[in-house]
């Protein structure tokens, strides 16, 4: 490893020497030698770092690996989901409870229109259940999130959980997202639930969750009730508006969305 890292600070100065032997100081020519360097620099402190362990959920390392590299053990705050939706792919997704609508012998966790959109996916293809891992709020705890699809180009995403430092807590009711009502997460770290209760009575509520809290805080709403149009803001005012004004935030419901980098539940 020292030897890796002399060669290369041999290779900073002499990047340095060409630079000054060319007077290429103050032209533009300049800037792509010091760029070279400080890509050269990088990777010597790189080299002279130690490795470092891999933490478990709940750690600064994890909420820097926001695309859902983080290690999920049974050490982990969020292992209880997992588990449970192991236990559901082990049981062909629970499939005959739909039958005997006895849910008992699933767990608390486990999403019931996640399970069953499972049911009617082809029969050439599978489905399989993923999660990824950021922290949604920058507040040191990471938030874990379950979704659902036959690859992960197409996944659904179906609950999001936080923790309290010792518990999951779901930040919506577990099984209330899914069929009518769809989340979604933004790149400014808002989301957002569409829910539907038929062509006239239908909403989009976007939401933060405040720092080291678990309940998600309501920014506004826009809905439509009985096919009259309205907005609700921060302040819990509410006032009457257009269709147009309506639809405009009903599309923008899928747009801007955060870009998670899935894995598989059983691969965790």
């Amino acid at each position: 490893m020292r030897r890796k890292a002399e060669f290369w600070i041999g290779a900073v100065m002499m990047a340095a020497g060409v630079a000054v032997a060319a007077g290429a100081y103050g032209t533009g020519e300049s800037k792509a030698a010091e760029v070279q360097m400080v890509g050269i620099m990088e990777q010597v402190q790189e080299t002279e770092q130690p490795a470092q362990e891999t933490e478990q959920v709940g750690t600064k390392t994890e909420q820097q690996n926001a695309g859902g590299t983080a290690e999920i053990t049974e050490d982990s705050v969020y292992w209880p989901v997992v588990a449970q939706y192991r236990e559901a792919e082990a049981n062909n997704m629970y499939a005959d409870l739909f039958d005997s609508g006895d849910w008992s012998a699933k767990g608390e966790f486990v999403n019931i229109e996640l399970l069953n959109n499972a049911r009617f996916v082809e029969d050439d293809m599978h489905f399989d259940v993923y999660y990824t891992i950021f922290d949604i709020n920058q507040d040191d705890i990471p938030e874990f999130f379950i979704g659902g699809g036959v690859n992960r180009d197409s996944v659904v995403l179906y609950d999001m959980f936080t923790n309290d430092g010792e518990n999951v807590v779901p930040v919506f009711e577990v099984s209330t997202l899914g069929y009518r009502s769809n989340l979604n997460v933004y790149e400014d770290n808002s989301f957002a639930v569409y829910g539907s209760s038929g062509a006239a009575t239908n909403s989009v509520c976007y939401y933060t969750l405040p720092a080291q809290g678990t309940q998600p805080q309501q920014i506004e709403e826009y809905g439509m009730r009985d096919g009259a149009c309205y907005h609700t803001g921060e302040d819990g005012r509410t006032i009457g508006i257009s269709r147009e004004e309506y639809y405009a935030k009903v599309d923008e419901f899928t747009q801007n969305m955060k870009q998670f980098q899935w894995n598989p539940v059983t691969g965790a």
